[in-house]
């Protein structure tokens, strides 16, 4: 949930069934996918200006804010992703900010057979510092249904380039073992699983880590969150500024089998799993870092039976202004460290 302490915790760094297709005769393919949020790649089709007429993303599109006035989160065409139209969002952080930028949803109840999505792209510029952590850019995914509990969070250091998560439990951010190079374009994904209470870290459709919902169990969701903070609790973090830039944002509920999430699950997404079996993880339906035979007998399951759709606790959105009120009465949640 967004909330200008945070409950982030940073820290300092650093064959199956091989037959199988001659053997089934496949009926129509069963629906797949919810949109939740769709940034449209915050492109002026999408409803998104820029200046002269607006440049905040606060207000445009749903998206609301709490911040300490440090930073800020505009529409621009100035940086964006190349092979996606002609606008992004430009993140600044400020000296001592701690800042998120949010489309509040539902409160949506997830069904165990699927799973939430978010993607989007990200191209962090170096702040030049010479030594230390720096700020940390990306997003973060709550359940404020109870609490403000933190479900997954994945991003980077501006000032060393570490992709970074935080881990369960205690929260603090941690290194996924992976850099990436100052302002260039990369993919990032988290998917959450309710059904197991994990989330997965991707970067470039590669997975970096599964560890357990930050917070705890849940089977509820209702934001995510573009953050930018310190990527420590220590004075040279808090104080160092920073930009990145978030394009294509968006958020899908999806079948665990909708293995190349076009909506379906299909015999498309057989042939995946045939390919990637004990070779990758790109049919990995229980996130466990591959793919096997469990996950073959999830997209039988889904092939058959269309998923639940996903549930709104309240059968509607909240109207972004009111939810934002709720949202800043947590202005001073708890801030753990390593």
């Amino acid at each position: 949930m967004i909330t200008a302490c945070s409950r982030l915790r940073p820290q300092l760094p650093r064959h199956f069934l091989a037959g199988v297709c001659a053997l089934l005769t496949l009926p129509s393919a069963s629906q797949a996918t919810t949109t939740i949020v769709d940034s449209g790649g915050f492109e002026s089709s999408a409803g998104y200006t820029i200046a002269p007429n607006s440049d905040a993303l606060e207000g445009q599109q749903g998206w609301v804010t709490t911040q300490n006035n440090a930073g800020s989160a505009t529409v621009q065409n100035t940086v964006f992703h190349p092979n996606d139209g002609t606008q992004a969002v430009e993140v600044v952080r400020g000296a001592l900010s701690d800042d998120r930028w949010a489309v509040p949803v539902g409160p949506l109840t997830i069904p165990n057979d699927r799973l939430v999505l978010v993607d989007w792209d990200m191209a962090v510029p170096a702040t030049g510092a010479p030594s230390g952590t720096g700020p940390f850019f990306g997003v973060e995914t709550y359940d404020a249904t109870s609490g403000f509990n933190v479900l997954g969070t994945l991003g980077v250091d501006g000032t060393t380039g570490d992709v970074m998560y935080q881990a369960q439990s205690t929260g603090v951010l941690t290194e996924a073992g992976m850099t990436v190079f100052s302002g260039q374009w990369h993919h990032f994904q988290i998917r959450l699983d309710f059904g197991q209470n994990q989330y997965q870290a991707l970067l470039d459709n590669t997975a970096l880590v599964s560890t357990g919902f930050v917070d705890g169990p849940s089977n509820q969701f209702t934001d995510a969150d573009i953050a930018a903070l310190a990527a420590a609790f220590d004075g040279n973090s808090q104080n160092q500024t920073g930009t990145a830039y978030f394009d294509n944002f968006l958020v899908r509920g999806v079948s665990r089998a909708d293995f190349d999430i076009d909506e379906d699950v299909d015999g498309v997404d057989l042939s995946i799993w045939q390919t990637a079996y004990g070779v990758s993880g790109a049919a990995d339906a229980n996130l466990d870092g591959n793919s096997d035979g469990a996950d073959f007998l999830i997209w039988q399951r889904e092939y058959v039976n269309t998923p639940a759709p996903l549930v709104s606790a309240t059968n509607a959105v909240p109207e972004p202004s009111g939810l934002a009120l709720v949202l800043l009465a947590a202005l001073c949640s708890k801030v753990r460290i390593r």
